[in-house]
């Protein structure tokens, strides 16, 4: 390989870059892509972790099963990568803002979905040896997970990218289109009407890269679809000189609540982030629903304890890139065409390692976990089950249920009938060229049903 293209400055495009050319410096290395305030990556709460992002929901699924098995090899790339930084001088100091994760409810909670999040992820705790501490009080169960650490993400990945302007080729606009070459390498189009012929190419443009592959030749579109995870967020911080900026030594968050609005808040360098409302869209909306601002800030009061009267409020919005089965797209495309995109808000946690592990496979190293990965990942894939289809319907129930709760909103049978009605088409759709009967994760079910059934 002479040169390589990687389509996508978030975390997974920017860590690709890095670490191809901290290993192959003599290659000629190109990474595409408009700074996009709009990023999963910049708008994440950076979170490193892995158990508490266990739900009800998700807990069986192999997916999550792959996950933990190698949950210690992710959680190394992030020191690895830490010590790379400061060695190299990139950042001057450790890339951490907080140590730990504790999780907590209220022992009055009467919210179903939490509940049973909860204890998923205690019971997966024993299964794969995670230490955790279990605390009660009056008023909370709490579970401290200590291997989970937060970071800045913007102040990481400002760094890399400042670097990697120095060391590689960093194009500030987004690719049009690629076309495959009669040698089997591939010309990229970009919106400036630049185009250059490439050897190898990674997309890597998140929620973006379906639009991008839909508008290229030569390319056949994944059955898998992809969609706008769209999350909104609160920066809470001070900005009078005599108000300290609140402070949090660890991630404190409850456990996820499927689609209604959880809380947690995360530390950053001069702000403390609170989310993160989850909506998945057809469409990358771009004002944030004035609901999930609500339920954040009185979370940042009620849950975090975080007196808000002096402080300010930033809002932060991103889209997280949903597939149709809740599983990335990883692998090729077609010959020198690789895509990894769909990662949800597992995209950060996972960055490091996937980089490391993608360019291994590029140059032909094998690694018996991340090909199981790519297999159970595969853009030729048919959709991976998230279980039984009536069963999924009943917890698609359930979601709406506690969102509308949460929400403050009315929860009737005729709603809940019409609900019902909306679930059963949109399973129809996916199983309509399927021997097996799948089932859709409660969180996809309305994106599915808007953009094929309606």
């Amino acid at each position: 390989m002479q040169n390589i293209a990687i389509l996508g400055r978030g975390s997974i495009g920017l860590l690709t870059a890095l670490e191809l050319n901290k290993r192959y410096p003599n290659i000629d290395i190109t990474i595409y892509g408009k700074k996009n305030k709009y990023s999963a990556s910049y708008a994440a709460g950076a979170m490193i972790n892995i158990l508490s992002e266990i739900d009800c929901f998700n807990v069986n699924h192999p997916l999550t099963k792959w996950k933990l098995k190698n949950r210690s090899k992710a959680i190394q790339e992030w020191d690895n990568l830490n010590q790379y930084l400061i060695n190299k001088n990139i950042l001057k100091n450790t890339i951490y803002t907080s140590f730990g994760t504790e999780m907590s409810i209220d022992k009055n909670s009467v919210n179903k979905v939490e509940q049973s999040s909860l204890k998923s992820i205690v019971n997966t705790a024993k299964e794969y040896s995670i230490d955790i501490e279990i605390e009660n009080n009056q008023k909370k169960e709490i579970v401290l997970i200590k291997e989970e650490n937060s970071i800045d993400s913007n102040t990481l990945l400002d760094a890399i990218d400042n670097y990697l302007k120095t060391a590689i080729t960093v194009i500030d606009c987004d690719v049009k289109a690629l076309h495959k070459t009669e040698s089997e390498n591939w010309l990229i189009e970009d919106f400036q009407n630049n185009k250059k012929k490439f050897d190898t190419v990674i997309i890597a443009c998140g929620a973006w890269s379906e639009n991008l592959i839909s508008k290229s030749n030569d390319i056949e579109l994944p059955e898998i679809q992809s969609f706008y995870g769209v999350g909104c967020a609160l920066l809470v911080k001070s900005q009078l000189p005599h108000v300290k900026d609140p402070k949090l030594k660890e991630i404190r968050r409850t456990p996820n609540r499927g689609g209604t609005c959880g809380i947690h808040g995360v530390q950053r360098i001069n702000s403390i982030y609170v989310g993160a409302s989850s909506h998945v869209s057809l469409l990358d909306l771009k004002l944030p629903n004035p609901e999930s601002i609500r339920t954040l800030m009185d979370g940042t009061e009620q849950f975090l304890n975080i007196d808000t009267y002096d402080l300010a409020f930033e809002i932060a919005m991103g889209y997280r890139p949903v597939t149709s089965d809740h599983v990335p797209i990883i692998g090729s495309l077609s010959k020198n065409l690789f895509c990894l995109y769909g990662t949800k808000r597992d995209g950060l946690t996972w960055a490091p390692y996937f980089s490391k592990y993608l360019i291994n496979y590029l140059f032909g190293d094998k690694d018996n976990q991340w090909d199981e990965l790519m297999h159970l990942c595969s853009p030729q894939r048919k959709h991976i089950s998230a279980g039984d289809i009536d069963e999924c319907i009943d917890s698609y129930l359930l979601t709406k249920e506690w969102e509308d709760y949460q929400h403050r909103r009315n929860f009737n049978e005729e709603k809940k009938k019409k609900l019902r009605k909306m679930a059963q088409e949109a399973h129809e759709f996916i199983n309509r060229n399927s021997e097996k009967k799948i089932g859709l994760n409660p969180e996809i079910i309305n994106a599915i049903y808007y953009r094929n059934c309606k």
